[in-house]
C-alpha cells in the first residue's frame, strides 16, 4: 500500500505545480494581450509558449526512458522556476520587453516537455498492473484540469495584482511542488 502514498504525493505535486505554471503562462499570454493589443505579438507569445514544447518532446522522451526521471522531474520544474525567477527580477529592474516574455515563455515549454514524460514514465515503476490504468486516468486529469483552470485563474490574477506578482504564484507552486514530489 506504500504505492498509494508515493501517488498521492506525485499526483499532488504535478498538480500543484502544473497549475501553477499554467496560472503563469496564461497571465503572460493575457499581459502581452493587454499591452500590446497586436495580434501578431500574442501569435509570437503564443508560439513561443507551444512550439518548443511540440519540438523538443521527442527527445524528451527518450531522455525520459534513459536517465533518471525524478531528476528529469525536479530539474524540470527548477527549471521553470528559475526562469521565472528571473524574469520576476527583470520586471521589478523595469525590463518587460516582449522578446524577454518570449524567451521565458519558450524556456518554459522546453521544461514542460521534460517534466511530462517523465512523470507518466514514473508511475509503472511503483503502481501495481492492476491500478495503473485508473492512476494513468487520475494522472491525465490533473493535467487537463490544470489546463482548464490555469488560463481562467491567468486571468483573474492578472486582474488583481500586477503580472510580476502573478510570477511568484508560479516560484511558490514550484517549490511546493518539488517539496512534496520529494517527499514521494
Amino acid at each position: 500500500m506504500i504505492w498509494k502514498r508515493h501517488v498521492a504525493f506525485l499526483l499532488t505535486s504535478q498538480a500543484i505545480s502544473l497549475l501553477g505554471s499554467s496560472i503563469v503562462q496564461s497571465a503572460m499570454i493575457w499581459h502581452i494581450t493587454l499591452v500590446t493589443t497586436s495580434g501578431s505579438a500574442i501569435a509570437l507569445a503564443s508560439v513561443a509558449a507551444f512550439l518548443p514544447l511540440v519540438i523538443v518532446s521527442p527527445l524528451a522522451g527518450v531522455w525520459a526512458d534513459r536517465y533518471n526521471r525524478r531528476v528529469i522531474t525536479v530539474a524540470a520544474d527548477a527549471a521553470v522556476a528559475v526562469a521565472t525567477a528571473g524574469i520576476f527580477v527583470a520586471f521589478v529592474l523595469g525590463h518587460r520587453s516582449l522578446t524577454l516574455m518570449c524567451v521565458v515563455l519558450a524556456i518554459r515549454s522546453c521544461a514542460t516537455a521534460f517534466q511530462s514524460p517523465a512523470v507518466t514514465s514514473l508511475l509503472p515503476g511503483f503502481v501495481p498492473e492492476d491500478h495503473l490504468m485508473r492512476v494513468n486516468g487520475l494522472s491525465g486529469s490533473v493535467q487537463a484540469l490544470s489546463n482548464i483552470l490555469g488560463p481562467a485563474l491567468g486571468g483573474v490574477a492578472l486582474a488583481l495584482m500586477p503580472l510580476h506578482m502573478v510570477f511568484l504564484i508560479d516560484i511558490a507552486t514550484a517549490i511546493i511542488g518539488i517539496t512534496l514530489f520529494g517527499s514521494s
